[in-house]
């Protein structure tokens, strides 16, 4: 494990766990505690993600593959490793499914309950891994190139934010604690740190061509099915804002071009 490289992107995975404890603002501020703001919130980020999978992540993927492969076999890669990221929180959704299922429930307060308790524990799940994963893709994009690496980490920052307002409402919402709500976030934000440690001391300091290709394209897959599954679909059906939704798509797209646009 090479300190000039581990330290680096351990700094950059703090400074996105940091951003979530950024977002508590939103959430201990009345100024923002309107009916509007947390569909707009998920829809932003969502909107965000979908704009960096498909834009950058996922060509950045094929391009590595076209060194050593034919475009057609280069896209033929990159879509199996997309889709692995894509269906990564398969088994995790279909557990959680599983388990709401069993519990007992009449009525429509009690089913719009189960949904929510759904989302909320789906979203934290699949947000605490996420950061794992963008902690291991911090690492891995800082080898390939650290000027790349502090634009995506730059982007990443920025949807932070509003993921950890994102997840300091929700639990905040349901105990009435603040404690609780930095508890959860601060866990959020460490999990990209320990992505980053566990990708320098599992892989090589040097890693091929492939493998980044490999890497970028499994983190589009996994944007698309966090930015699709856990922000976009509940901002729409389960606080039923569909105007308000695609707002925070369209600006969530706009604001993810502006970084990229300026690195």
């Amino acid at each position: 494990m090479e300190t000039s490289i581990i330290i680096p992107a351990l700094v950059m995975t703090i400074l996105e766990g940091i951003a979530l404890l950024i977002g508590l603002f939103f959430t201990f501020n009345k100024r923002f505690e309107k009916e509007n703001f947390i569909p707009f919130l998920f829809a932003f980020s969502g909107g965000m993600m979908l704009y960096a999978a498909f834009v950058k992540f996922y060509p950045d993927a094929i391009d590595k593959f076209q060194e050593f492969y034919t475009y057609k076999e280069a896209l033929g890669y990159a879509s199996i490793a997309f889709f692995v990221g894509l269906l990564a929180s398969a088994p995790i959704d279909h557990f959680l499914s599983a388990r709401q299922k069993e519990q007992p429930c009449a009525g429509k307060k009690c089913e719009q309950k189960r949904k929510e308790n759904h989302i909320y524990i789906l979203l934290l799940s699949s947000i605490t891994l996420h950061n794992f994963l963008e902690g291991i893709a911090t690492y891995f994009t800082y080898i390939d190139d650290p000027e790349i690496a502090l634009i995506i980490v730059a982007s990443l920052i920025a949807h932070n934010i509003p993921e950890g307002a994102i997840i300091a409402m929700m639990v905040y919402k349901r105990s009435k604690s603040r404690n609780k709500a930095i508890k959860m976030c601060m866990l959020s934000g460490i999990a990209g740190p320990v992505g980053a440690l566990f990708a320098a001391i599992i892989m090589p300091s040097i890693l091929t061509t492939e493998m980044i290709g490999i890497v970028k394209a499994v983190l589009a897959g996994l944007l698309v099915n966090t930015a699709l599954s856990e922000l976009i679909l509940p901002s729409s059906y389960l606080y039923n804002k569909h105007i308000v939704s695609k707002r925070g798509i369209i600006f969530g797209m706009m604001f993810m071009a502006i970084l990229l646009i300026l690195k």
